[in-house]
């Protein structure tokens, strides 16, 4: 709940406690709350996903034409669920020292169409990467 406050708090819009929150969403928003308290906060796991947006294809190619190496991204949104509720933090920045790209040729294969690609990356071990909520004009809420 104080968490959940926070994320109120920064965005500036109130709703209710959902009935339910899952635990899934729990942990997001106590990830959520790490983030606004500046913190970079690493993400444990063998693999990650960054969902690439048309307008991005372009730069993101340039870097990733040999499919291996480090990821160092800044994404455009990151959003929290809470219930019915979609709060936006902001812009992230994603890093992850070592990965590899495992669909290059699929994102290859999008650039152009206007559709949105996910990019999957293998990462060497269980040790993950790190998120860092970037400074932000603007934040907002949305309802589902």
């Amino acid at each position: 709940i104080a968490a959940l406050d926070q994320v109120q708090e920064r965005s500036g819009q109130r709703f209710a406690i959902p009935e339910q929150i899952s635990i899934e969403e729990r942990g997001d928003l106590l990830l959520a709350a790490q983030l606004l308290a500046g913190e970079r906060v690493r993400i444990p796991g063998s693999s990650l996903i960054i969902i690439l947006e048309p307008p991005a294809f372009e730069a993101f190619l340039e870097g990733a034409h040999d499919a291996t190496g480090g990821v160092d991204v800044e994404g455009p949104r990151y959003v929290v669920h809470c219930g019915p509720h979609q709060i936006l933090l902001g812009r992230v920045k994603v890093l992850a020292p070592v990965a590899r790209l495992t669909n290059l040729d699929e994102v290859r294969a999008a650039e152009g169409t206007g559709v949105s690609v996910k990019a999957h990356y293998q990462l060497p071990d269980e040790t993950g990467y790190f998120l860092q909520l970037l400074p932000s004009d603007y934040l907002t809420i949305a309802n589902c």
